[in-house]
């Protein structure tokens, strides 16, 4: 949380007292009232927040229409991602480094893990539970572009750096592991 005076603090909240008011994405960048006991933590570290209760501002519970009238915030969409979310992950390198391996299928298979710092744990957060894992998803490759670096990295917009051709990277890519993949 960070005060109208800069001054920043760690808030340890329950995801359960957040819910009602739209989850932790949904507080982002709003003005709250937070009310709890703060706990030391360590001689060296910052004591932190323990919330038992927040709500928003009332300044942050209506807005503004075109013609100056109020109107209260509506609901988060209801229209979310829910549920386990599957991933494929081709992993591709370019014709001219075909001897070049940055790390092994089973690294990136860990990276869609549930246990801190994996991408499964990274969603179940910022989700607020919505997204509790990454199950089913899959790691393939490595697979060998059809063409030199130079073809899909060169500058792009004339501005003398080096940008990714994204779609040449992508085409190419889903083309070279296709053929490993099952249609579902």
């Amino acid at each position: 949380m960070t005060e109208d005076s800069g001054e920043r603090h760690e808030l340890l909240i329950e995801a359960e007292l957040m819910r009602p008011l739209g989850g932790p994405v949904a507080l982002s960048r709003k003005r709250v009232t937070v009310v709890g006991e703060w706990e030391a933590v360590g001689p060296n570290a910052p004591a932190q927040l323990w919330v038992y209760s927040i709500r928003l501002d009332s300044s942050e519970s209506k807005r503004t229409t075109p013609d100056g009238a109020y109107q209260a915030l509506q609901a988060p969409s209801q229209e979310t991602v829910t549920g386990s979310q599957a991933w494929v992950t081709i992993l591709c390198r370019f014709a001219d480094a075909t001897d070049f391996t940055p790390h092994s299928v089973s690294y990136y298979e860990d990276l869609f893990g549930s246990i801190y710092p994996a991408l499964g744990h990274y969603w179940n957060e910022v989700s607020d539970g919505n997204i509790p894992d990454l199950s089913g998803s899959i790691v393939v490759g490595w697979y060998n572009l059809p063409r030199p670096r130079s073809y899909y990295m060169y500058d792009q917009d004339g501005d003398g750096d080096e940008d990714r051709d994204v779609e040449r990277l992508r085409e190419d890519c889903i083309a070279a592991g296709d053929a490993d993949q099952p249609d579902t």
